[in-house]
């Protein structure tokens, strides 16, 4: 009766070592295909032209099985910085292993030349290298050395001023900080360093009025004077 009783025990033991034993393998399978099933295996670009959705899906392959909750998205906005032509970004988490990477590219505004470079100048108010597009716009172009706060705060009050900035063929700056504009009819209007909305207001009037006869240039660099020249 002991005998049978000890061996009772035993058997009793065994299943029950068997039965944690067994849960314990399930569980680890469980964390492991868990662990699986949230990591990223498809990454998607979309928004720019394909070859630049392409180029840009290859250099988010960092992301590839890394989990779709905890990835570096610090890393991640630090890679799309980079591109210079990039405005906005959404990204999606299509659970349970997708990542849509969703771009915005900003609009090309101007052209200008720096160190012999051709560069646009985006909506997101930085120099865009041109090497990666090819297309000819119809934009007006920079020349001189200026900052893209110094242009943004020009073009802020042109387009406060009423002034057609898609008449615009030239810019010009200059060290002291002034700028010339010349529109696509070839009139040239030189601005003055201060009062600048005032003044684009004033040469607004002169073109639609048609007082400039025989005149191209429009000087406003003295205050409260209007200086038309043959130029």
């Amino acid at each position: 009766m002991t005998l049978q009783l000890i061996d009772k025990k035993k058997k009793i033991f065994f299943f029950i070592f068997l039965l944690f034993f067994l849960s314990n393998i399930d569980n680890l399978n469980l964390i492991k295909n868990r662990s699986n099933f949230q990591k990223i295996k498809i990454i998607e670009v979309n928004g720019l032209e394909k070859s630049l959705n392409l180029k840009i899906q290859k250099d988010f392959l960092f992301l590839k099985n890394k989990n779709i909750f905890l990835f570096n998205k610090k890393k991640m906005k630090n890679e799309l910085n980079e591109y210079d032509f990039i405005e906005r970004y959404y990204v999606n988490k299509i659970f349970p292993s997708k990542l849509v990477i969703n771009l915005q590219p900003a609009k090309f505004i101007a052209t200008t030349f720096k160190e012999n470079n051709k560069y646009f100048i985006g909506t997101n108010k930085r120099f865009i290298n041109s090497k990666n597009f090819n297309k000819n716009y119809n934009i007006p172009n920079i020349f001189g050395n200026f900052s893209i706060k110094e242009f943004f705060i020009l073009k802020s009050i042109i387009d406060d001023s009423g002034f057609d900035y898609q008449s615009i063929e030239n810019f010009f700056y200059f060290p002291n900080g002034r700028w010339d504009i010349k529109n696509k009819n070839g009139i040239t209007i030189k601005l003055p360093s201060k009062k600048i909305e005032e003044s684009l207001f004033k040469a607004k009037l002169i073109i639609e009025n048609n007082q400039l006869s025989s005149y191209n240039i429009i000087d406003l660099r003295i205050q409260n004077q209007v200086i038309l020249v043959n130029g």
